[in-house]
């Protein structure tokens, strides 16, 4: 299931505190559109970080299939 804008927007802010927390930049700079290595100079051990840090703050669990 798709979902909806409304949803996207409501989650939003929290995932790019998150992602901006994790690597190290402005929330500002985390865009939608935003590549995670070409924007904003994650590496491949940064996904890993990404995950369990989105696991704890939304209370999920991703399975690493996934992710």
């Amino acid at each position: 299931m798709e979902p909806t804008r409304q949803e996207i927007d409501a989650i939003y802010p929290k995932v790019a505190e998150v992602i901006a927390d994790a690597l190290g930049c402005e929330v500002e700079d985390v865009k939608p559109s935003s590549s995670l290595i070409e924007d904003l100079d994650a590496e491949s051990i940064d996904f890993l970080d990404l995950v369990f840090r989105l696991e704890r703050a939304f209370k999920v669990k991703i399975p690493l299939t996934l992710a």
